[in-house]
This record gives structure tokens, C-alpha cells and sequence, in this order.
């Protein structure tokens, strides 16, 4: 077996050691990349979480649309949509949101259809529960 002279032997240690701490350190940011959106999701009470039951209302909208590819809802601070918390009868909270959808029916025609959706997130803020809709 070869020996390298101290010179390169050093070099090529010195070179691993960096490489080892460059991969450690992208490790770390795509870690703290990933990990920081969902503890800032994960922290919101599910009481405070009117832009979620803005977006989960929608997806309940979808499923009773003839034509759900084709649904363009407005912002959230559009004038005719309206977010608002309630207490459930269970004593958890709930939210009802108002707005429009504008879609095509079943000829092909971009309808607008105004809706009222009532929905109530888990404990966790998760998972949600249609409590009711009305378009």
C-alpha cells in the first residue's frame, strides 16, 4: 500500500471534512425550510383559522358543481364574500362562509352561483366537517 505525503494526506482530509460540514449545513436549512411553514400552520388555532375555512369551503362547493375543473372563486376580501365564526351546538367552533362561484353548467355556460357553506374544523384544525350547504 501507497503512502501519500503528509501535505496531500492533509489536504484530502481537510477536503472530506468540508464537504461533510457542507452537506450537514444544506441538511439543516432544508430542514428548517420544511419544518418552519408547518409549525407556523400546525400553531393557529383552529378558532382563528378563517383563511382555511375560506379555502376548505370552496372544495366543498367543487364537489357540488356539474363542471368543478372549471370553478374561479373570488379573494377572500372580494366584495360579496364574507368568513364568520360561531359556536356549535357541540361547543366547538364553526365557520360560515359566503360567496360566489362562477362555473359552467351542464351546456357549457359560465354561470355565477352565489353559496352559504357552514363547516367546523377538528380539534387540531385538520380535517373538516361539512355541517352544511346551500347554493
Amino acid at each position: 500500500m501507497m503512502s501519500l505525503p503528509l501535505q496531500q494526506r492533509s489536504l484530502i482530509e481537510l477536503s472530506g471534512v468540508s464537504v461533510r460540514r457542507k452537506t450537514v449545513r444544506t441538511l439543516l436549512v432544508a430542514l428548517i425550510l420544511v419544518a418552519a411553514p408547518l409549525a407556523a400552520c400546525s400553531s393557529t388555532p383552529p378558532c382563528e383559522q378563517d383563511t382555511t375555512a375560506f379555502v376548505m369551503s370552496q372544495e366543498f362547493v367543487k364537489r357540488q358543481l356539474r363542471s368543478p375543473s372549471t370553478a374561479d372563486f373570488p379573494l377572500i376580501n372580494a366584495s360579496g364574500v364574507s368568513v364568520s365564526r360561531f359556536t356549535n351546538d357541540d361547543g366547538r367552533c364553526a365557520f360560515t362562509v359566503r360567496g360566489y362561484v362562477d362555473a359552467q353548467n351542464g351546456f357549457g355556460a359560465t354561470v355565477r352561483q352565489n353559496y352559504t357553506v357552514m363547516l367546523a374544523p377538528d380539534s387540531n384544525g385538520t380535517d373538516w366537517s361539512l355541517l352544511g350547504i346551500t347554493m
